[in-house]
């Protein structure tokens, strides 16, 4: 059975962001019954060389997007970079799953051989396939992000686990 773009792409961005909202309504809970002002847990990292917890998010809710734009050349939302609190951030990523949801399968169907440059904030350019892109580049880092995302909130204390994680049941 061949496996398509489409499915190791969008569906496995939904249910990683999911598992993400999870872990960050856990933490609004977390903050709220504290009196821990969300701030904080934005602001908070697990090194001092490493981007905080809001820009985990916002780059975790910007690769998807991305590869709908390299490989179905989709027209995505600006999602800005402002976000205060926790619930700012749970929409980005109501934005993000409701931009995937809605893409049609056939703009990231068959897009495994087109050639796409990546641009690195550097300048740096590196050419992938569309496959290439997504397996080597766009899910490795996707996916760093949210763990990293899920590492800073446990260890803030936030009772979060692998099922949270996950997004729940996995499906089937």
């Amino acid at each position: 059975m061949a496996i398509s773009i489409y499915d190791i792409s969008v569906p496995v961005f939904l249910q990683a962001l999911k598992g993400l909202d999870m872990v960050l309504e856990k933490a609004e809970a977390f903050a709220d019954a504290r009196g821990l002002e969300h701030a904080a847990i934005l602001r908070a990292s697990l090194y001092p060389d490493m981007f905080d917890f809001a820009r985990q998010v916002q780059i975790a809710t910007n690769h998807p997007l991305r590869v709908c734009q390299l490989l179905g050349a989709a027209a995505t939302p600006d999602l800005g970079a402002d976000e205060a609190d926790l619930p700012a951030l749970r929409a980005r990523i109501a934005k993000t799953a409701e931009f995937l949801r809605a893409l049609p399968r056939e703009q990231i169907e068959g897009t495994e051989d087109k050639m796409v440059i990546h641009r690195f904030v550097s300048g740096r350019e590196v050419e992938y396939t569309g496959l290439g892109y997504l397996i080597y580049w766009a899910l490795p880092n996707f996916y760093f992000h949210v763990s990293t995302a899920y590492g800073v909130l446990r260890e803030l204390g936030v009772a979060i686990n692998k099922r949270d994680y996950m997004g729940g049941d996995t499906p089937k």
